[in-house]
């Protein structure tokens, strides 16, 4: 997939967590609601602004877009670690939820894929968008096993620094799967 497809793809998905979360009265599954957003979030800005936006910022001409985005994402920051700090039943939620709403709106929609890729796509040829593509769906995974093990070693109770084991898990993968992979990894360390 290329690089533009893969960040309109986080995009919807994102956008479609965030009418569910605030279309739910259940504020359980609003909580979990927001995880989910949040951890898309993260790892969504981790792979633009490690990746896509260093590849983007090389045409002279959307190095201020690529700032703006980056302010933008502050911005998302932010508000993530407030929502975060909230209790589920705070009367803040809602409206920071809308709030994580519009910015995401404009930020995806209007700024980058009204924008921005209209503008990449006429200086990156389909070849260095698929393999920028590439470059985001690994620097994804490789996110997405980052978090399941702080994840696992959070549910064990563990309060160091881990030193993530070289695995190549799959994010749907089970935690007892995952469990078994990290046995093996640890033994081979």
């Amino acid at each position: 997939m290329n690089a533009l497809e893969l960040l309109k793809t986080d995009h919807q998905k994102v956008k479609e967590l965030l009418k569910k979360a605030e279309g739910s009265k259940n504020q359980k599954q609003q909580k979990q609601l927001f995880d989910q957003i949040k951890a898309e979030l993260e790892t969504h800005a981790h792979i633009e602004e490690t990746i896509f936006y260093p590849a983007v910022a090389k045409n002279e001409d959307l190095k201020d877009m690529v700032l703006e985005s980056l302010e933008e994402h502050k911005q998302v920051k932010t508000l993530l670690r407030e929502m975060e700090n909230l209790s589920s039943d705070s009367e803040k939620f809602e409206p920071k939820l809308k709030v994580l709403m519009e910015n995401v709106e404009h930020h995806a929609v209007e700024e980058e894929e009204g924008k921005m890729f209209p503008k990449v796509r006429k200086f990156m040829k389909p070849a260095e968008l698929d393999e920028l593509g590439q470059e985001l769906e690994s620097a994804k995974e490789k996110q997405v096993r980052k978090a399941s093990w702080y994840l696992f070693l959070w549910a064990e109770g563990q309060d160091r620094t881990p030193t993530m084991p070289n695995t190549s898990l799959e994010p749907r993968k089970t935690f007892a799967t995952f469990v078994e992979t990290f046995n093996e990894n640890l033994c081979e360390t």
